[in-house]
């Protein structure tokens, strides 16, 4: 099935929340590339702070998180781990729903390599692959 197939046959909650996964993914991506961490980190919470892990399984987690993965379908560019954690990060704060997102690095054939997850409760929002070889530096609540 193409993708406009599979986009017409969303529902209208779902076609709304991948607008706004889109519009909020191309936003943070301009914001991760023109300026530092330090000068948005305010918006993702308070630094060196974990949400709660208690099982938390809302339907809304999950419609963000597929959002988020069909609507970094829709770029012409790779999107960063980092821009799908923060918007994942925003939609969820715009719903009051707690959530801790985690920066790490690891070392891979000698170079050091950085990635960024969202952990929603026990559900890992985005960035879950690959996330166990990476040491975690700072985290958001």
């Amino acid at each position: 099935m193409n993708s406009l197939k599979k986009l017409l046959l969303l529902s209208i909650t779902d076609k709304k929340m991948l607008f706004e996964a889109i519009v909020t993914l191309f936003l943070v991506k301009i914001l991760v590339v023109l300026s530092p961490l330090r000068w948005y980190a305010s918006l993702l919470g308070k630094e060196h702070a974990k949400s709660p892990e208690d099982p938390y399984a809302n339907d809304i987690v999950f419609a963000i998180s597929r959002a988020i993965v069909r609507g970094r379908k829709a770029f012409p560019w790779k999107t960063l781990c980092l821009c799908e954690a923060v918007t994942a990060k925003i939609m969820l704060n715009r719903r009051q729903v707690v959530s801790t997102l985690y920066l790490g690095v690891a070392k891979e054939k000698g170079t050091l390599i950085a990635h960024a997850w969202l952990r929603c409760g026990t559900t890992y929002v985005t960035g879950k692959r690959g996330m166990e070889k990476f040491t975690v530096v700072s985290t958001f609540a």
